[in-house]
């Protein structure tokens, strides 16, 4: 990405933001969502099976840990 620090920063944020998975798990549980929140949610909001839940969930904890700084202007 080109421009400078405030304008990468500014642009990341807005593409997290677009991501309505982390917005969401967001709003619901802040920066804090632990495992067993997040495969809850993946079974109520997307109707995703139990065992494909505890599947992802690992993978998309790293992953909204990495975004989470992006997170707080949501």
């Amino acid at each position: 990405m080109y421009g400078n620090d405030i304008q990468r920063k500014e642009a990341i944020e807005d593409a997290v933001s677009k991501i309505e998975l982390f917005t969401e798990i967001y709003k619901q549980f802040g920066l804090e969502a632990n495992e067993e929140q997040i495969i809850a949610f993946l079974r109520q909001k997307a109707n995703v099976d139990i065992i494909k839940a505890r599947n992802y969930t690992p993978k998309l904890i790293k992953i909204y840990i990495k975004m989470q700084q992006y997170l707080t202007s949501v």
